[in-house]
């Protein structure tokens, strides 16, 4: 995580703990949970994104869809609609570099505060992106 994200940090207990762990991330048996505030209002209740991601051509420091990159599913759900903004829930099933905010800012509902992917768009001079890791649920042994 950088300076502007907020989210969780998981810390293994021993190396049988990190070693269990990280074989449920690379698995993708880790459900990670967030939520965010996009600009604009999305009218589905609930929908998938499916759009590879990779190293962006133009700005080598952004990542992008990209029909080359990798894997990347994005799903979320509408948890509540405002006057030009929509609160939702964000489960990512894949975990690429900036894949919320990619792909929400290519369907059209940047992340309210991100400024590299929003278009500098910030009209509440957000200091960091509004997408915060809320749950994430991983499976431990009793050993």
């Amino acid at each position: 995580m950088t300076r502007i994200h907020l989210g969780l940090i998981i810390v293994a207990k021993n190396d049988k703990a990190h070693i269990d762990i990280s074989n449920q991330i690379k698995n993708r048996e880790v459900v990670k949970v967030y939520i965010a505030l996009v600009r604009g209002v999305i009218k589905e209740n609930e929908a998938t994104i499916n759009m590879p991601i990779g190293r962006s051509n133009k700005d080598r420091k952004k990542m992008a869809v990209d029909k080359k990159g990798k894997e990347a599913i994005t799903d979320f759900k509408v948890i509540k609609r405002y006057n030009g903004y929509t609160l939702i829930e964000v489960r990512i099933k894949t975990g690429r570099t900036h894949q919320i905010r990619v792909h929400m800012s290519e369907i059209g509902f940047p992340i309210v505060g991100d400024e590299v992917y929003s278009n500098g768009k910030n009209p509440f001079n957000v200091k960091r992106t509004d997408a915060t890791c809320s749950k994430i649920r991983i499976c431990t042994s009793n050993n």
